[in-house]
């Protein structure tokens, strides 16, 4: 399909990538010490991930890791989480040791726990015996979302194969007098990366698309990033691939922009958010999301440059410095710049009263990512880890193939959660065509596989953002607390929740599904928020 025809040829420098971290001597290096990093201060019944560093950090392989008390996960590996019921100073111990004994280390790391006054499960959490524990009253649940229906983009092949961008505008379709007001700013077919508007008719629940009634454009579809989609200029051989990303910004009425090349084996940390007027014309841009460069490519537009949506205000003025518009990308992989997993950056690009000059690095906060570890793909030259063992992923169960691409923040009266939506890869991780490993009806082309799929929604408690704010944790560390698969969608396993919008004073997800129809037709779900309807 569209937006995800990738030749054998294409994956070849990505590969040597991984392949080429992993020559070397037979010498055997030996560590002369260990280092624990994670939080030092904690809740009870939350899951805390920490972290092995050696010294060397080239020390050799196979190295031996003891970690005291056994962890929930990843005993004999670098990285674990724990989790405690009671309050109190926790001690943590662990001992490695390489090259047969010849070289050892040993560290104590001590975290304090207390009561959050609730419980919050951070997945993955077994709960012995098959009793769970009550959800949190102040975080949104899946059962707090009412499915409402879908319904299709306007027809015509300019419309199909899309749904990678979509932001919602509440004054947009001031004529139209049913119950769901506004309009969506839409991006076209993954080829062009033209974008135009879109009414909201009524949603109908069918798992039939011939079914669902179809929006009508009220704004032709056009370029709005002014030429900059064909013109990047980072370096001579960057490029956009794609317009990932839209979003309204009433402070400004604008709409702003991500660019994004999904590809992108140079590893190019190139410019990618930009803006517009609402009639689609005035393109300012193109501008990078944090610093550039930056340690341990912690801003890198690998991790930035995808979709987009708002904070609410009260939690930005209170917790991030005003910085409510949220942007992240999950690169395949999560290579080169990359993270395995979704991201989360605030930033605030009108900071200042003056309109940014090109290839300005624009302030921004680091909430949420997860660092690419080779051995959670990778196990050695040539041997892709197929079930990577607990701990050794940051992200629990992460496949190269994981999708993620859209994500709301919904706070009602009583409610708050981060929702992000995408198709998670349930299988081994596997490299190469299906001749090497095996039918995949959802990505029959070369490159990597994970099937069976299932579309997911992730969600995330903010209070974790906070504790990463605060210093109390890594961004690595802060895990959803529930991973939903929704039943309503047309494709079933091999449905991908691509872009969404979010209609705050009505409560209503608007989510694309990209080619839900016979011939790559987007079609758009709706729920709406119970404790808002």
């Amino acid at each position: 399909a569209a937006g995800n025809q990738k030749a054998t040829a294409e994956f070849v420098p990505l590969l040597n990538v991984y392949y080429n971290r992993w020559q070397g001597g037979a010498t055997c290096t030996p560590l002369t010490g260990v280092t624990i990093s994670g939080p030092t201060t904690g809740y009870t019944n939350t899951a805390y991930a920490f972290h092995a560093s050696l010294t060397p950090s080239d020390a050799s392989p196979t190295i031996t890791y003891t970690w005291d008390p056994a962890p929930d996960a990843g005993q004999m590996s670098a990285s674990v989480t724990y989790t405690w019921a009671t309050t109190g100073t926790k001690i943590i111990t662990l001992a490695a040791e390489n090259c047969g004994g010849s070289g050892s280390g040993m560290d104590t790391h001590t975290i304090t726990i207390q009561a959050r006054g609730n419980y919050r499960v951070y997945l993955p959490l077994i709960l012995r015996n098959d009793v769970a524990a009550p959800p949190p009253s102040d975080l949104v649940q899946p059962g707090d979302l009412t499915y409402l229906g879908a319904f299709a983009y306007p027809a015509g092949d300019e419309w199909a194969y899309s749904g990678h961008a979509l932001a919602y505008y509440p004054a947009g379709d001031p004529g139209s007098d049913d119950r769901y007001p506004g309009s969506l700013y839409a991006a076209g077919h993954a080829h062009q990366d033209l974008v135009g508007e879109i009414s909201i008719p009524e949603p109908v629940i069918s798992d039939t698309f011939d079914d669902l009634p179809k929006a009508s454009v009220l704004r032709p579809l056009t370029d709005i990033t002014g030429g900059w989609k064909d013109n990047c200029t980072y370096a001579t051989d960057c490029v956009y691939r794609e317009l990932d990303g839209l979003e309204y910004l009433p402070n400004v009425d604008k709409i702003v922009w991500n660019l994004r090349d999904w590809y992108n084996t140079a590893g190019h940390d190139q410019d990618s958010l930009g803006w517009s007027e609402l009639d689609l014309t005035g393109a300012q841009g193109v501008w990078h999301i944090g610093d550039r460069p930056s340690d341990d490519d912690v801003f890198h537009n690998a991790k930035t440059s995808n979709y987009l949506f708002q904070a609410p205000a009260s939690f930005a003025d209170e917790h991030l410095a005003g910085k409510w518009l949220i942007a992240g990308n999950h690169r395949e992989a999560g290579a080169l710049g990359g993270s395995q997993g979704p991201t989360l950056y605030a930033l605030a690009p009108w900071e200042g009263g003056d309109e940014p000059t090109s290839g300005q690095n624009l302030d921004a906060l680091a909430l949420l990512y997860y660092t690419e570890v080779v051995e959670c793909v990778w196990e050695a030259e040539g041997d892709i880890n197929e079930n990577p063992a607990p701990g050794v992923c940051h992200f629990p169960g992460y496949r190269a193939m994981d999708n993620w691409e859209g994500g709301v923040w919904v706070e009602t009266a009583s409610k708050s959660g981060i929702l992000i939506f995408g198709r998670k890869g349930l299988g081994d991780n596997c490299y190469g065509s299906t001749d090497v490993c095996g039918d995949d009806p959802c990505a029959p082309s070369s490159g990597y596989h994970a099937y069976p799929y299932e579309p997911q929604i992730l969600f995330y408690d903010p209070e974790g953002l906070k504790e990463v704010l605060a210093d109390a944790r890594e961004p690595w560390e802060v895990l959803p607390y529930e991973a939903y698969s929704p039943a309503v969608v047309l494709g079933g396993e091999c449905a991908i929740l691509g872009a969404t919008a979010y209609d705050r004073e009505h409560g209503f997800i608007y989510v694309a599904e990209r080619e839900a129809g016979l011939f790559g037709e987007t079609v758009v779900h709706v729920w709406q928020v119970e404790s808002e309807k």
